[in-house]
């Protein structure tokens, strides 16, 4: 039995120095003659022994070396065709497994009125993937209709229309509980916190989100209400067929990934409204794409915060 630290070591076959430097081991091992028919074993039942070496041919013809030299080379050629034979891994060959990391990041996006969530994998240090969605806050599911003792009417105004909207009165997720504040126009916490106010803590948008993909939202006591096919923009339709929101967002991670944090110098032509790294169109359109506006955070901010947060 060879000596562990030898085993898959390449010892170059035609480096005497290193023969010399391994000998006290070799005449530990080999104490007993090994005979002509042992070796002749090894040959012929998958040993790698080189046929042509010279030890070989010596044991084939039955000649013997004085003075120990016979037992030495006969050692240190057993030792190379184990170690530095065709099947002998190669230490400088070797290949280590990549560095795989990944960041996620939470922050106000779209004039702060949804939860924004990004993810990034970098692979030796290089990005390798991205993602990038949005989930609306509690009051943007509403009933159909108004149901007594558990929804409350309110007139709210979006995009210049005004209409009355039946809120829910109570929302639960994870250790928080919204009530519907007519004043506010939406929910609130106990303590007074508007979800604006509240999801500006990562702590809180990132238990929304869980909350809503796992379906675990009680809306009056129920789940099934505000999930995530009606909460996630990418399960939503939002936009429906006046915006790309989709096509906007794969091509804001297409060029993230391609200039990692080079996104957040990207400028918006003025006549084309897309938007530009250096002389490279990305060919998103939409606004907030790396635009700054206080209290919010704009999709490519949000994108170099998660890789920031890579570990």
């Amino acid at each position: 039995m060879l000596p562990n630290r030898y085993i898959g070591k390449d010892f170059g076959k035609s480096s005497i120095m290193t023969i010399f430097s391994i000998a006290p081991d070799f005449f530990a091992v080999f104490e007993q003659v090994i005979s002509l028919e042992s070796v002749k074993k090894h040959a012929h039942n998958g040993g790698t022994w080189n046929r042509h070496d010279p030890v070989f041919q010596c044991f084939l013809k039955g000649e013997k070396m004085k003075n120990g030299k016979f037992l030495f080379l006969a050692a240190a050629s057993l030792m190379l065709a184990a170690c530095g034979g065709n099947n002998a891994v190669e230490s400088k060959g070797e290949s280590k497994a990549p560095v795989v990391k990944n960041g996620e990041a939470f922050g106000l996006v779209h004039g702060a009125g949804y939860v924004g969530y990004a993810t990034v994998t970098t692979t030796d240090g290089k990005i390798t993937a991205a993602t990038l969605t949005e989930y609306c806050f509690p009051s943007y599911v509403t009933a159909d209709a108004a149901e007594e003792g558990k929804t409350v009417d309110i007139e709210v105004t979006a995009h210049g229309a005004t209409s009355t909207k039946h809120f829910y009165k109570e929302v639960k997720f994870g250790t928080y509980t919204l009530t519907i504040d007519a004043e506010a126009k939406g929910y609130k916490t106990a303590d007074g916190k508007t979800e604006k106010a509240l999801f500006a803590d990562d702590a809180a948008a990132k238990a929304w989100k869980e909350a809503v993909v796992a379906g675990n939202v009680e809306v009056n006591g129920v789940k099934t209400i505000m999930t995530n096919d009606k909460i996630c923009k990418d399960k939503n339709g939002y936009g429906g067929t006046n915006f790309d929101w989709k096509g906007n967002r794969d091509k804001t991670v297409a060029a993230f990934i391609a200039n990692g944090d080079k996104i957040t110098t990207a400028t918006q032509d003025e006549e084309s409204k897309k938007w530009k790294i250096g002389e490279v169109d990305t060919g998103a359109t939409w606004v907030d794409f790396n635009s700054r506006k206080e209290g919010t955070l704009s999709y490519a901010e949000l994108l170099v915060k998660a890789l920031k947060a890579v570990k």
